[in-house]
C-alpha cells in the first residue's frame, strides 16, 4: 500500500472478501455478496469456524452473485504530493536509478500549506445514476457494430452515445469494433460526458477488413457473435442490429415473454423475400433466386437469436460461413444472414413492424403505436431525418400494444430440396468445412416442393 500510494495509483474497491472465515455467507440458494474469503482454517482464532477450501467452495457454489450494474468506488489519494520526499525527488514513477523511501515523518502529517489540484477527487463513485431506470428484464443482450475512422465521431455521438442515453438506459450495449480502433474508443471514453455511457459499453474487438458494405460487416457479425456466445452465454436472447436502430425495449421484453427461449429460433421484423435480395439493384433477377415460399427468408435487420439458435449457428461463424456467403452472393451482412439461417432451417418468428427508414407518422397519438422501433433514421434520404433523441421523444408519447400478441412462425424447408443438402446434409452437422450453396441451389427446388405450408400463426 505504501508503494502504491507513492506511485499515486488509483484503486478500485472490490466487493467484500472477509479476512477470516465468516459465520454467515448468505442465504443458501440465494445471493452472496462476498467475492471470496481469506484466512480460513486459521488456528489463531479457534473460537471461529475454520472451514476447509472444499467446504467454502460447496457453500458458495450454491449461491449466485449479484448481477450488474455494479457500483465502483475509486480512491486516488494525493497525500504523497504533499510530502518532503515528493518536493525533493518528484514523482516516484520518474525514478530510474534510485529509490527514495519516504521517512516515517512524511506519513504522519499532511502539510496543509501544499496546494493540490481539486480536479482529482479523493473518492469518486462511478455507477449508473440512481435516476436511471433499471430494466425489469436482463435476459436480452443488445449488440451492434461500428467503426471509428477519422470523421466518424458524429456517428458515434448520435447512435452509440445516443442509444445508451435514450432507449438503452439501464441496459448494456456490446459494441463490435475492429481492434485497430481500441485506442480511439478508449480516448473517447476518457472525455467529459462519456464516463457513464462507457461504463455500459462493452467492446468486442475483432480483426476484419474495414469497409461499409460487403465482406467487412459480414466478418464483424460472425466474429462478434461468436465471441459473444463464447464469453457472454448468460442471456436468453441476443439482438444484433445496425447502429442506426431504435428498439422499444419494454415492448420487446413483453413480446418475447411467452416464447420458448429454450428452443432454437430467430425473430425478424421484415417480410419474407427472395434470398440474396438487396437494395443494390434487383438481386432476385441477378441471382434468379426462387420466389417460392420455401426459398424465401426475411431480411435480417435486426436479427434476434434465442440462445440455442446462436449456439447452433456459432459453428458456422467459426467456419467463416457469413464471409463465404457474402462473397459468393455479392451481398452484405443483413442480406447474407437470411441465407445462413435458411441453410440451418431455423424457424423464424415475425416481430412487429420496424420501418427501414424514419417515418413521418408513428401512429395515432390517442392509440398505442404498433411499431417495435425504427431503423435508418438520421439519414439525408428525402424523408424525415430525426436523430436518436428525436425518435425517443416521439415514441415516448405512445404506449405499446398490450398482450396477448399474435405470433407468426415461418420455417422454410427449401434447403432440404437442394443439391447441397443432398450432398452434405444438415448444416448444423458440419464440424470442419462449410459448404455455401451455389447460386443455382437458390433458384428452385431439385425436387417438387412439399405441399404443406411452412407458415403458421
Amino acid at each position: 500500500p505504501i508503494m502504491h500510494w507513492m506511485y499515486l495509483l488509483p484503486e478500485v474497491q472490490l466487493p467484500r472478501i472477509p479476512n477470516l472465515d465468516p459465520e454467515y455467507y448468505g442465504k443458501p440458494g440465494g445471493v452472496s455478496h462476498l467475492l471470496g474469503v481469506h484466512g480460513f482454517l486459521s488456528p489463531k482464532y479457534k473460537e471461529r469456524k475454520s472451514r476447509t477450501a472444499y467446504e467454502i467452495h460447496a457453500i458458495l457454489r450454491n449461491m449466485t452473485f449479484p448481477p450488474p450494474p455494479y457500483q465502483y468506488k475509486w480512491l486516488r489519494p494525493k497525500g504523497f504530493l504533499t510530502t518532503d520526499t515528493y518536493k525533493t525527488y518528484g514523482n516516484a514513477s520518474d525514478w530510474v536509478d534510485e529509490w527514495h523511501n519516504m521517512p516515517v515523518s512524511d506519513c504522519q502529517q499532511w502539510k496543509k500549506e501544499t496546494v493540490v489540484s481539486p480536479v482529482d477527487t479523493d473518492v469518486l463513485v462511478k455507477d449508473t445514476p440512481t435516476t436511471t431506470p433499471i430494466p425489469s428484464n436482463k435476459s436480452i443482450a443488445y449488440i451492434t457494430y461500428g467503426y471509428l475512422k477519422p470523421g466518424s465521431e458524429p456517428r458515434f455521438e448520435m447512435f452509440i452515445k445516443g442509444a445508451l442515453e435514450t432507449w438503452l438506459q439501464g441496459n448494456d450495449l456490446y459494441y463490435v469494433l475492429n481492434l485497430q480502433f481500441q485506442e480511439k474508443l478508449e480516448s473517447i471514453c476518457m472525455q467529459e460526458g462519456y464516463q457513464e455511457i462507457c461504463s455500459r459499453l462493452y467492446p468486442i474487438y475483432v480483426q476484419c477488413t474495414e469497409r461499409y458494405y460487403g465482406a467487412s460487416p459480414c466478418c464483424k457479425m460472425e466474429q462478434g457473435l461468436l465471441k459473444m456466445i463464447q464469453e457472454h452465454d448468460n442471456y436468453e436472447w441476443y439482438v444484433y442490429q445496425d447502429d442506426d436502430m431504435y428498439i422499444r425495449t419494454d415492448y420487446l421484453e413483453e413480446f418475447v415473454k411467452p416464447l420458448p427461449s429454450h428452443e432454437a429460433m430467430v425473430l425478424t421484423a421484415k417480410p419474407t423475400r427472395e434470398l440474396g435480395h438487396t437494395w443494390d439493384g434487383d438481386h432476385r433477377l441477378r441471382n434468379n433466386c426462387s420466389s417460392h415460399v420455401d426459398f424465401k427468408y426475411p431480411w435480417g435487420q435486426p436479427i434476434i437469436y434465442s440462445k440455442p439458435a446462436l449456439q447452433e449457428v456459432s459453428n458456422g461463424f467459426a467456419l467463416k460461413a457469413m464471409s463465404d456467403i457474402c462473397q459468393k452472393f455479392g451481398i452484405t451482412h443483413d442480406v447474407g444472414n437470411p441465407i445462413l439461417h435458411w441453410m440451418y432451417l431455423l424457424p423464424e418468428v415475425r416481430l412487429p413492424t420496424i420501418p427501414a427508414r424514419d417515418t413521418p407518422s408513428y401512429g395515432r397519438i390517442d392509440r398505442p403505436s404498433p411499431l417495435m422501433g425504427m431503423h435508418g433514421f438520421g439519414r439525408p434520404n428525402g424523408r424525415t431525418t430525426r436523430n436518436t433523441t428525436d425518435v425517443h421523444q416521439a415514441f415516448s408519447q405512445y404506449t405499446y400494444p398490450t398482450p396477448p400478441y399474435q405470433y407468426t412462425w415461418h420455417r422454410p424447408k427449401g434447403y432440404m430440396q437442394t443439391e447441397t443438402y443432398r450432398l452434405y446434409g444438415n448444416a448444423s452437422s458440419w464440424k470442419d468445412t462449410w459448404h455455401t450453396i451455389p447460386i443455382s441451389d437458390c433458384q428452385g427446388p431439385v425436387h417438387d416442393p412439399w405441399s404443406n405450408s411452412s407458415t403458421s400463426t
